[in-house]
């Protein structure tokens, strides 16, 4: 809703997760801590991994790291792109060095994870990273083909880069109604997303119900009702990790326009200059989506998950 207008049906929701096999990096709630668990020294190995190299990332990020650093959080995120000083960009600083290796790569930010989007996810699954920051959906990746055991070893927290609390930021997907529609066409996309929006739809779709026996697609539903369908009520980590999340929403308007400014003013304030886009490192990688196959035929598929239903 904005102004009592109502713009679009409200889908699924997804934010910034730090995966981690360690205990102590799981128990970080502020980026001081983070660094802490982490390791302030860089190392060969990996300790955190994550694309930056993203107007919108890097943008989001600081807006998440200045909403989890200030005592009105409510208001913190809408206000941040109109009130804040380059003071506020100290913590994305912090988190881009946790990203530093010792040869004076730092792979967040050089464009190494942009150019190869799966790669974090293959360090990550091969155990060569203490930590992850992505969205939930990377666990379909993960999990698909991986090691059996890191569904109980692997834990999910909201990506600690603030200093007073961590609380999420959302983004949310929604279905939005075309300007000039007829009546019948109107009333049938409302019914439409009203369906989907129902408990047991939005458990079917990031449940993989249109899938038996695959495994989660790991989209977070918008209804808390679906937590408590067959499809997710047993799976760790919806229970454990998803269900509970109490957060605010990422601010819409004002990012389009600003964020090139802001990503050009951040890299400015931590002194990062990209001296070569095509980086030679590499990965081969054969990571698969956690939509995959949904919606190649979009009629059979809303007919398997109507059969789910009836």
């Amino acid at each position: 809703h904005i102004n009592n207008a109502v713009y679009g049906f409200p889908h699924l929701m997804c934010t910034y997760f730090l995966f981690t096999r360690g205990e102590r990096i799981a128990a970080a709630s502020t980026i001081d801590q983070l660094i802490a668990a982490l390791g302030d020294i860089p190392s060969e190995d990996y300790r955190l991994i994550g694309n930056m190299d993203s107007s919108w990332d890097l943008s989001l990020l600081w807006i998440n790291s200045y909403q989890e650093s200030s005592k009105s959080s409510a208001e913190a995120a809408a206000n941040a792109m109109h009130g804040y000083t380059k003071n506020s960009f100290k913590n994305i600083l912090k988190l881009t060095g946790l990203c530093n290796r010792s040869r004076g790569e730092n792979h967040c930010l050089d464009g190494t994870f942009k150019k190869d989007s799966n790669m974090p996810t293959v360090l990550f699954k091969e155990n060569k990273t203490a930590a992850m920051f992505d969205f939930s959906e990377k666990l379909f990746s993960i999990l698909k083909d991986g090691n059996l055991d890191d569904y109980d070893n692997i834990k999910l927290i909201p990506l600690p880069i603030g200093t007073a609390h961590n609380q999420p930021l959302f983004f949310t997907d929604a279905f939005v109604f075309r300007r000039n529609m007829s009546d019948d066409v109107l009333n049938a996309s409302r019914l439409f997303a009203e369906f989907m929006g129902t408990p047991r739809m939005q458990a079917v779709v990031v449940g993989s119900g249109d899938k038996p026996g695959s495994i989660p697609r790991y989209l977070l539903p918008m209804s808390k009702s679906a937590y408590d369908d067959p499809l997710l009520v047993n799976n760790r980590f919806y229970q454990t990790y998803f269900r509970n999340l109490t957060g605010f929403s990422f601010p819409t308007v004002g990012l389009l326009n600003t964020r090139k400014q802001l990503q050009t003013a951040i890299l400015d304030y931590i002194g990062y200059t990209k001296t070569n886009s095509n980086t030679s490192s590499s990965i081969s990688s054969s990571t698969t989506s956690a939509y995959e196959g949904f919606g190649e035929n979009l009629l059979a598929d809303i007919w398997t998950l109507l059969a789910m239903l009836l």
